[in-house]
């Protein structure tokens, strides 16, 4: 009877996260990318079977279905979060082979979850046809780990292994190209792993292996990366030049895997600092300067991130070597403080926040977005050494739930009110075109929508592609003049 009580108790907790973060994702704009999804171009690319577009092809999919309807919008959004924080869960659970996590577990998974930089909140949650990219294709990765471990502890027939394998990788597959590749990698270090730990590779390792490498094959064979490779002069490209990737580390590679988490990586800082002395009561010289380093970056991203630390070339060298040394000290003092599968799932999760994100070191230009994957990676960390913790001292879960209840209840409440408004200004606009329109209007002067650093861009001045695009979008004839005179880019097209 208890069991069956905390399982309902539990669908309700979710119950509750899906509806309040439906609400907020109904808020959220349509932007950029959207209105080309949302028009003929969109049907087009799906004719062309997205052909020299890229292969995200599943990604591509569901941005057509959410640009036309905001309650699917909204329904894929919320969904894909609560089911991404379920999946983490499910792998704590699975580590601790019982239900540690009591039922407000959620809202702490779902408050590290929006302990998120605004310029990622701003290029994932506020971000539509960006967001379906992203965060969906986690939700399978985080799963591979809780069948992985299912099937090291032999729960899983042949037959399972192998369907549940392809079923769950094909999850991860025609996304993004940095997850794929990254699948591909995370199935030679499970089967490394199994063989370790089982003395066996199990078809549901070699299923995994086959399925990432053909997603893999298939996604690049789409002719849009061939050109990006051949043509370095178009939008997007691929680089190999020594010159490139070493100013790629520093400008884009430094910031978008360490020193952007500030917040979220001063919590790891605390978890470590707990997990060392709980286990090392009297800390060696060695340790002490561990802490020192896990502390010193998430520091440095809170209150110097954008400080110059001296000419460019040795402000790169001191923050490039801050980060070296931040991930060999991380490394010790997690080898250190956990023991077991936790050990093991820590140091995983350690190596996969920087291997998601290895592959875009290549490619240009390159949003935040793309790390969306590390940052789970480094939620994931925080999660099992604080599962560590809890397993010697399970009288602190209560106040960890509490603690984390409070931190999404005040976060949710802030995006509430800031998407509100800007729903409202949103809907302020579509008025003003109406208007405009029914009274013949051939030019249209439209207000920006507030709050646009958690969004991405909800207007365009630009008069060759997105300025039309949102004409046909909110269907404005085209040869009405809409201009945005608040926008960031008014004077570069209206001087």
């Amino acid at each position: 009877m208890k069991k069956v009580y905390f399982r309902t108790n539990r669908a309700f907790i979710y119950s509750i996260i899906l509806t309040i973060l439906f609400i907020i994702f109904l808020f959220v704009p349509y932007s950029h990318d959207e209105w080309a999804w949302g028009t003929e171009t969109g049907i087009e690319n799906l004719k062309n079977l997205f052909q020299g577009y890229n292969g995200r092809y599943f990604g591509d999919i569901i941005s057509l279905l959410i640009t036309r309807n905001v309650a699917v919008k909204a329904l894929v959004m919320s969904g894909s979060l609560v089911w991404l924080v379920k999946a983490i869960i499910d792998l704590m659970n699975r580590m601790n082979h019982k239900s540690l996590w009591p039922s407000m577990s959620p809202f702490f998974v779902l408050g590290l979850a929006f302990l998120i930089p605004v310029t990622l909140f701003q290029q994932t949650y506020g971000w539509p046809a960006a967001f379906v990219n992203f965060v969906p294709p986690m939700i399978a990765v985080v799963y591979l780990l809780v069948y992985h471990l299912k099937d090291l502890d032999h729960e899983l027939s042949t037959g399972k292994q192998i369907a549940v394998g392809v079923g769950i990788m094909l999850g991860a597959q025609f996304f993004s190209e940095n997850v794929s590749i990254y699948t591909v990698i995370l199935g030679v270090m499970l089967m490394i792993d199994a063989r370790m730990t089982t003395k066996r590779i199990s078809p549901f390792h070699w299923a995994i292996l086959f399925i990432s490498l053909l997603g893999t094959i298939v996604m690049y064979l789409n002719p849009a990366y061939l050109k990006a490779a051949t043509h370095p002069g178009d939008y997007k490209t691929i680089d190999l030049s020594v010159t490139f990737l070493l100013e790629k580390v520093r400008s884009t590679m430094i910031p978008n895997i360490f020193t952007n988490y500030g917040v979220i990586l001063s919590i790891l800082a605390i978890v470590i600092a707990i997990l060392t002395i709980r286990s090392h009561q009297n800390l060696g010289l060695v340790q002490q300067f561990a802490l020192i380093f896990v502390f010193a970056l998430p520091t440095y991203g809170l209150f110097f991130n954008s400080t110059q630390l001296g000419p460019i070339w040795l402000d790169s060298l001191i923050v490039t070597l801050l980060a070296v040394v931040y991930c060999i000290a991380l490394f010790y003092l997690v080898w250190l403080g956990t023991s077991g599968i936790k050990r093991r799932m820590a140091l995983l999760s350690l190596l996969s926040a920087v291997l998601i994100s290895s592959p875009l070191l290549m490619a240009n230009p390159v949003g935040p977005r793309a790390f969306y994957g590390t940052f789970i990676f480094w939620i994931l960390l925080i999660v099992i050494c604080l599962a560590e913790i809890l397993s010697t001292t399970p009288e602190f879960i209560n106040t960890i739930n509490t603690l984390g209840m409070v931190t999404i209840i005040s976060l949710l409440t802030f995006y509430f009110l800031v998407f509100a408004y800007q729903y409202h200004a949103q809907i302020v606009r579509q008025n003003i075109i109406e208007t405009q329109l029914e009274n013949g209007k051939k030019k249209i002067v439209l207000p920006e929508l507030p709050n646009t650093q958690f969004v991405w861009r909800t207007s365009s001045n630009d008069p060759w592609y997105w300025n039309p695009m949102f004409k046909k979008f909110y269907h404005i004839p085209s040869n009405t003049k809409v201009i945005f005179p608040d926008a960031p880019d008014y004077h570069e097209f209206y001087k």
